[in-house]
């Protein structure tokens, strides 16, 4: 019987992630460490831990283990952290966590990953920009095999820069920025 598993996964609502750890859970899956994108888990009871992430921004930056002493005395227990995110366990027989978690902090890493995957969008917006201009300099060139060569290229990089664009990136930004916006009403109610 498999007593590890291993799963490439990427969230970009770290709501959505908290929900599929509580599922892996439910399924006997119990996470003990992640990267972000690389989840390892352990065989478990089918729902015996609940998951919640949490965002102490303050614990993070301090490095101190009060934090962590208060939520063990609580019943939870500490999992890892990751860029300012805190997987917590609790037993199912513990009862579930308190909900509320730190708006301010969620807002925060939503806004720094926005702001990385917009970076992202506009580089590839300026490189597709580039490929485009040089496209039109290597087209009035006289023809040989290198500007042949070359209009291939400057062709090809745009277009490809397109694709990633709307495929990928793209969504990815419009679903933060949902996220942000959801947030912001969250913490105005």
């Amino acid at each position: 019987m498999k007593t590890n598993k291993t799963i490439l996964r990427w969230f970009a609502d770290f709501d959505k992630e908290e929900e599929w750890l509580n599922h892996m859970s439910g399924n006997g899956w119990c996470l003990w460490h992640t990267n972000g994108y690389i989840y390892r888990f352990k065989k478990s009871e089918p729902g015996e831990f609940i998951f919640q992430i949490d965002f102490d921004e303050d614990w993070v930056n301090d490095g101190t283990e009060d934090y962590v002493n208060f939520r063990s005395s609580c019943g939870d227990i500490f999992v890892h952290e990751m860029d300012s995110r805190i997987y917590w366990k609790r037993r199912v027989s513990d009862g579930p966590f308190e909900h509320g978690g730190n708006g301010v902090a969620k807002l925060k890493i939503a806004n720094k990953a926005f702001s990385l995957w917009f970076n992202k969008l506009t580089s590839l917006l300026y490189g597709g920009a580039i490929g485009v201009v040089l496209l039109l300099i290597f087209r009035l060139l006289p023809e040989c095999g290198f500007t042949k060569l070359m209009v291939g290229i400057c062709r090809d990089v745009p277009v490809a820069f397109a694709i990633v664009i709307v495929l990928f990136v793209f969504p990815i930004v419009m679903k933060l920025h949902r996220k942000i916006d959801v947030l912001i009403r969250k913490m105005t109610e």
